[in-house]
């Protein structure tokens, strides 16, 4: 039987995307450095990505070996590389005037600049895959604690290659820094799907309704509408 459709990790895509773009709306029209709502937004907008990240691996088949691993990570290629790659392609054609290779080393130890969030968040779902193929024949807790403790171990690694060839080769910093988030929506997954369906239903409102208190408030206070307005 098909798994159903989760509307709630739905809503918090939506909810994520529309942070990012709002954020971006910000720089376009200026004078967002000093912007509470600004600094609200790019604070949270990637760790709530990378969270839901991790919350959605929870609901993925457990990796069990070799043929679930490979499954894994050729669908994560896809979904993500693949995009990529194309992306970075038609970049590189529509407004490079640079040589291939020079754009090719300049993509990749400056990731930022080339569609970092695709990359990084492949990188963190091959670092899971991994510590989970290692640690499939746990069970329990012993075996989330070791996965956890993998994903640390795998998490260093990154970083002493990056303090070696840069922390914006291949994305390092973001990777090392969201790999964290990820893991923290990957438990909320594991504790949260076994809470009775009243309990979820509670903290679910209580959430959406704190969400929209805030950002009334937040609206109110600094006059958003008012002062892009005032810039026309």
């Amino acid at each position: 039987m098909a798994l159903q459709r989760d509307n709630k990790l739905d809503l918090i895509r939506g909810i994520a995307a529309f942070l990012v773009i709002s954020g971006h709306t910000f720089q376009v029209y200026g004078g967002y450095a000093d912007n509470p709502l600004y600094n609200f937004i790019t604070a949270i907008q990637m760790p709530l990505f990378m969270m839901v990240s991790g919350y959605a691996v929870g609901f993925s088949s457990p990796i069990g070996g070799g043929i679930s691993f490979y499954k894994f990570v050729k669908k994560r290629t896809l979904s993500l590389m693949l995009p990529w790659l194309v992306w970075s392609i038609l970049a590189y054609l529509i407004l490079s005037r640079a040589p291939a290779i020079d754009y090719i080393k300049t993509t990749a130890f400056h990731m930022e600049a080339a569609f970092w969030f695709l990359f990084s968040l492949w990188t963190i779902h091959l670092i899971f895959a991994l510590s989970s193929l290692i640690c499939y024949k746990l069970k329990g807790n012993i075996r989330i604690i070791s996965i956890l403790i993998l994903c640390g171990v795998f998490d260093a690694c990154l970083m002493l290659v990056g303090l070696k060839l840069g922390m914006t080769f291949l994305g390092i910093k973001y990777t090392t820094y969201y790999l964290v988030f990820y893991l923290i929506g990957w438990i909320l997954n594991l504790y949260i799907t076994k809470q009775p369906e009243w309990t979820k239903k509670t903290w679910s409102g209580i959430a959406f309704m704190t969400l929209t208190v805030f950002f009334v408030v937040m609206l109110s206070k600094y006059s958003i509408v008012s002062r892009y307005c005032s810039k026309k």
